[in-house]
């Protein structure tokens, strides 16, 4: 199946004959001046100077979900730490914020859904003013609820007035709904996980179930605030009429500090999503959602770089996405609608070399060694190959252009590098070691 599939979509799907296409044009620091970037093609930039904004750019000509993250760049030391913004199209309304995103170190990932067509701005800054150099972006639209599930348009809450934990005396949950967009504000951190800490503040929103089955409740940072009056780090409770906690979360492990539950409500009612703070205060979004379609089931995108290769006049030759300059994590991977990029590196200056690309690698591995090249082996049972060189550094970039389309879940690849190297043997040939994939739509 994934074989006749990619014999389909080999032109496109396959190798990118120019990586990165798309550089950062400075300046672009305004949303007037915003850099081109297009969704299933990888941009590259640099916070060039302390405080840099890079803005950019890309046209949405049908309703879509939208997925941008960045990684690391190209270069040498990287911007090691991000973050991002999702603007409307006045360049104003902050649709998405994220500082750092779990699976991407401190890069960062925002993903919002069903937008309308029309033009949008991402910003990309460092997290602070000592953060600069190179980086990567990536965008990737899909049909609505492919990366979020459908809602329609929430229902906008503003916070009641304090105290509205009905605990205290006086106190009334604030009245809100199913589907509905809750913007609040913590005045008190919490000390710790817990439910009833006399001296912080919860915030109780009441709604109503009439439609049973599956409620999702989520904390998201508000982008009507600074940065500075945000909170960053929540606690969830979903409760019921006789205040019975039916699920809680501290940290939603997919998105900085944020909070999310799924509980299936099987019983019609009155029922409470609780709000509180963990250490430092400050604004917030909640989003309350009943029962939707589901999202497509996920495959995990995986990569793995193996030992191996033959060495040649300027090293091994090594295939590898690159490691970020603080935690040395490998964010860079196969996921479906983005252009994946795997480097190449300890081989000569401008030397060409084949990219191979297979499947399954082979049973046993194919001996150059009777030919001039001891020691070296081709492992990829090859599909296709493609002629690239390597540049003064002596790297290579390997693109791989992936589209959003699910039935290439699952899909392995396998890829190697052979290089001309005449001072590396009498075959005047060396191999990279052998990268392994798997093609996915999530983490």
């Amino acid at each position: 199946m994934h074989r006749r599939l990619l014999t389909v979509l080999l032109p496109s799907f396959c190798c990118s004959l120019l990586s990165q296409s798309l550089p950062e044009l400075e300046p672009n620091d305004t949303p007037a001046t915003a850099s081109l970037l297009l969704s299933g093609v990888q941009s590259y930039g640099a916070i060039g100077v302390s405080l840099d904004l890079d803005y950019y750019a890309f046209t949405l000509t049908v309703p879509s979900d939208v997925r941008a993250m960045t990684a690391a760049g190209f270069g040498g030391s990287d911007v090691g730490d991000t973050t991002l913004t999702l603007f409307a199209p006045d360049g104003t309304t902050v649709l998405a914020f994220n500082d750092d995103f779990t699976g991407r170190a401190f890069y960062s990932q925002v993903t919002v859904g069903n937008l309308a067509a029309g033009t949008y701005f991402i910003l990309v800054q460092g997290f602070s003013s000592a953060e600069t150099g190179p980086y990567t972006l990536d965008l990737c639209s899909t049909p609505p609820g492919d990366l979020v599930q459908l809602t329609g348009a929430l229902n906008p809450v503003s916070e009641g007035a304090e105290p509205n934990d009905p605990r205290q005396s006086g106190g009334a949950a604030t009245v809100s709904s199913v589907f509905s967009r809750n913007l609040g504000s913590l005045a008190v951190g919490n000390s710790s996980f817990a439910y009833s800490d006399p001296t912080a503040d919860y915030d109780f929103y009441a709604f109503t179930v009439v439609t049973t089955g599956n409620h999702t409740i989520t904390t998201q940072a508000t982008g009507t605030l600074p940065a500075a009056g945000r909170c960053s780090d929540t606690c969830i409770w979903l409760v019921d009429a006789n205040n019975t906690v039916l699920a809680a979360n501290d940290d939603i492990g997919g998105g900085n500090f944020w909070s999310q539950v799924t509980f299936d409500i099987a019983t019609p009612g009155t029922y409470f999503a609780v709000v509180a703070a963990y250490a430092a205060p400050g604004g917030y979004l909640l989003d309350i959602i009943g029962s939707v379609p589901p999202l497509p089931s996920v495959t995990n995108a995986l990569f793995s770089a193996s030992a191996g290769g033959c060495p040649g006049s300027a090293g091994t030759p090594h295939l590898d996405t690159r490691a970020d300059s603080i935690t040395g994590q490998h964010s860079e991977l196969p996921l479906l609608g983005t252009e994946f990029v795997v480097d190449l590196t300890l081989v000569p200056a401008g030397a060409p070399y084949f990219k191979i690309l297979g499947f399954l690698p082979f049973a046993t591995p194919f001996d150059l060694g009777p030919l001039g090249a001891p020691g070296c082996f081709v492992e990829v049972d090859l599909v296709n190959t493609i002629l690239g060189f390597a540049d003064a550094a002596g790297v290579g970039f390997w693109s791989l252009s992936l589209p959003y389309v699910l039935a290439l879940r699952g899909l392995p690849l396998e890829m190697q590098a052979a290089v001309f190297d005449p001072s590396a043997n009498a075959l005047g040939v060396t191999v990279s070691n052998r990268g392994s994939a798997v093609c996915g739509n999530g983490y």
